[in-house]
């Protein structure tokens, strides 16, 4: 294990090594060390062993910047940002949103909506300015 920890201190040591931590990501002895290092590449195959020590609440220091990584490589960020938002959902009031707002920021735009409820969100805001411009008007705002 401690050797998992120097290769893992180590982001030219993690990438050299990225299939061995991936073949270790199920290991539970091994905690959240292979996660964390494999993602903090941004290697791609780590995305759901990320969103599930999110979604248990994991104290991994590391966790934030994994996530950033793997954002920045280009991961889908579907399961990411449903763990984030499925977090923050359950608990706003009883649980630190850090981490799921820290999720959601790395994957940018992408996070803002899923694409499913694009033309929803459009037909709202639609709805919402023809109902805002009479009162627009009236008030002299343009």
């Amino acid at each position: 294990m401690p050797a998992l920890h120097t290769l893992a201190a180590s982001l030219t040591a993690s990438r050299l090594a990225a299939d061995e931590l991936a073949a270790v990501l199920d290991d539970p002895e091994l905690g959240a060390v292979a996660p964390t290092a494999l993602g903090s590449v941004g290697d791609h195959r780590v995305v759901p062993h990320l969103v599930q020590l999110m979604l248990f609440d994991s104290d991994e220091p590391r966790l934030a910047e994994a996530f950033k990584a793997v954002a920045q490589a280009s991961a889908d960020p579907q399961a990411s940002v449903a763990a984030a938002r499925q977090i923050l959902a359950a608990a706003p009031d009883s649980c630190s949103p850090a981490l799921p707002m820290r999720v959601l920021a790395a994957f940018g735009p992408a996070a803002a909506a899923p694409p499913e409820h694009d033309q929803q969100l459009t037909a709202l805001a639609d709805v919402g300015a023809s109902l805002l411009w009479p009162a627009r008007l009236s008030a002299g705002v343009p």
